[in-house]
């Protein structure tokens, strides 16, 4: 796999790859542009030429060709690397060449099997009336490849074994099941909808009733099973044509099912996915991430839709997304309001309330009585509070249920501490000291630590640097102490410094800018050591003795001087 990828950097320049999807500006040896990942006016997305690398001094990503494409297209590794080899022209050397073959052959048969199902529609004027009522436009049949699976038993089997397509790579397919009466097609008598990885490829489908849709028994929505290619926890309907829009709007739609999905892109919100044949997974909110942090939950008013959203956030917020959903009036169906009013629709997209709101505005307008929302706030709303990663959304959301309840901020954080779960408790090699923080603040302290030293090392080793890096070392220490700056930097080894440097090394093109980022990374690093400093206050103030009011008043003292400090440095431009 190595060569692979050392032939395709070697025929390949960064530049041209990036520049495929974003208008790049030379500067120097190296090319600057507006980031496509993170909204921005001034460019700070780098592209060194020389090193083949990326980096983007707004929001740190960065990396070489794979990663970029692998970041915008909102791919895996090896999806990236067929990509960027197809372009290359390099013939991949793959060790299990009979695996690609099958899974090309399944590739093969699904294509076939999607326009198998499109040529049928054309056949069926009740079913294209049916979806014409429904809203679904001849221009998005074309682009969604809907189609309709006949209602007899063979048809699929028959065309596709016509192309030499064995009964074997059918079945692997999920095509075929094979029964008492030998093989026949999984889906008859359904609307067909193709589910397409990233790249577009056809990996599965999902099938709605038609023909015996009055009936009771049979299921609404029938679904491929897990194959080689298909694995419904990952696999999101839509998703191939709303990347763009994902990351162009740094926001991701996600509605209940297919012909949500293609009502919403139908109606202008072309920025939508759905989940295919289950509830919202983790792996689900994972592909979303590679392109957006923030999701919009678009789902029924009713007590399943209600459901749905609270389940799907539970999950979001334990990866640290930022979460809206929309109050869609009581009754009403997302569909059918993207239908018959898509200006109404993009305006209730546009309105979407975060998260906490959503669920204070669904409580007070259903519960009557202060005990019925205090009970409704507990169950739904605290837990959210409580599984939000971000201290100062968390702090938000706090005062925001202590207005809405008429209590005291102090008793609304009690509630909220009873249902965090235990905090990550780590302690050094003397254990000398614990410390307890979320996996999410850990990692956000680690990335200015290391993108500070970066530009420390790598400063340090030219002979003109761009900063005074004496002066950047005292002000470091001066900010976390000399005690705790020896013990950080104690965690860069000699080769973490050479590739910590390699990587700050590519805004060479830009000095005048160094000086503003080691400014805006010491500011960052004061607030995330003064909120330190502020929770441990909390806890002491929480173990003072009763009666010490003494002490109790020099803390508190403390703890506001540190608070106006933060704000200070929060609100600095």
């Amino acid at each position: 796999m190595s060569s692979n990828t050392e032939q395709i950097k070697e025929r390949l320049d960064i530049a041209s790859v990036v520049s495929a999807y974003i208008k790049l500006e030379k500067v120097g040896a190296n090319f600057k542009a507006r980031c496509p990942f993170h909204s921005e006016r001034t460019p700070s997305f780098i592209v060194s030429a020389s090193r083949n690398t990326y980096h983007c001094f707004g929001c740190g990503r960065g990396g070489d060709i794979f990663s970029f494409v692998q970041e915008i297209e909102g791919v895996d590794f090896r999806e990236a690397l067929v990509s960027l080899a197809d372009k290359a022209g390099v013939r991949l050397a793959d060790s299990n060449s009979r695996e690609r073959t099958e899974r090309t052959e399944l590739f093969d048969a699904l294509a076939y099997a999607a326009l198998f199902y499109e040529t049928t529609l054309r056949t069926r004027p009740d079913v294209l009336d049916y979806l014409k009522e429904r809203g679904v436009s001849e221009g998005a049949i074309k682009k969604f490849s809907i189609g309709y699976a006949p209602n007899r038993w063979e048809s699929l089997l028959q065309a596709l074994s016509v192309r030499g397509l064995s009964d074997a790579v059918l079945e692997k397919a999920g095509l075929v099941i094979r029964g008492d009466r030998g093989l026949y097609d999984r889906f008859r008598g359904r609307i067909m909808f193709p589910i397409r990885n990233p790249s577009g490829k056809v990996i599965g489908f999902s099938g709605r009733v038609f023909d015996e849709r009055n009936r009771d028994d049979v299921a609404k929505y029938m679904n491929t099973p897990t194959t080689a290619l298909y694995d419904k926890s990952t696999a999101l309907y839509g998703y191939d044509t709303a990347k763009t829009d994902i990351r162009k709007r740094d926001a991701c739609v996600i509605v209940e099912g297919q012909m949500d999905v293609v009502l919403a892109q139908e109606a202008g919100v072309p920025h939508t996915v759905a989940a295919s044949g289950t509830a919202l997974s983790v792996g689900h909110l994972e592909s979303i991430r590679r392109l957006t942090n923030r999701v919009i939950f678009a789902f029924d008013s009713d007590d399943a839709g209600l459901s749905a959203t609270e389940r799907s956030a539970t999950l979001a917020l334990a990866l640290g997304m930022e979460i809206c959903a929309v109050p869609f009036p009581e009754g009403s169906d997302p569909a059918d309001l993207a239908k018959d009013n898509p200006e109404a629709f993009r305006a209730a997209i546009v309105a979407a309330e975060p998260l906490i709101n959503f669920y204070l505005a669904m409580i007070f307008q259903r519960e009557n009585g202060a005990p019925a929302r205090q009970r409704a706030i507990e169950q739904r709303v605290l837990p959210a509070i409580a599984g939000t990663a971000n201290r100062i959304d968390r702090a938000r959301y706090v005062r925001q249920v202590a207005d809405a309840l008429n209590v005291p901020e102090d008793a609304v954080w009690e509630e909220v501490r009873k249902r965090e779960r235990p905090a990550v408790a780590s302690e050094n090699g003397s254990g000398q000291r614990k410390q307890k923080i979320t996996s999410a603040r850990k990692t956000h302290m680690e990335a200015v630590l290391e993108r500070l030293f970066g530009i420390l090392f790598w400063q340090e080793s030219v002979k003109e640097p761009a900063i005074d890096t004496k002066a950047v070392r005292s002000a470091y220490e001066k900010i976390v102490g000399m005690e705790r700056a020896e013990e950080i930097e104690v965690l860069f080894p000699d080769a973490k410094k050479s590739a910590l440097a390699a990587r700050a090394e590519i805004s060479a093109s830009v000095k005048e800018t160094i000086a503003l980022e080691v400014k805006e990374l010491l500011r960052t690093l004061e607030v995330e050591m003064i909120q330190e400093h502020i929770n441990e206050l909390h806890i002491r103030i929480k173990n003072i003795d009763t009666g010490d009011s003494t002490k109790e008043a020099e803390h508190l003292a403390e703890l506001l001087r540190l608070q106006k400090k933060r704000e200070e440095l929060i609100s600095t431009e």
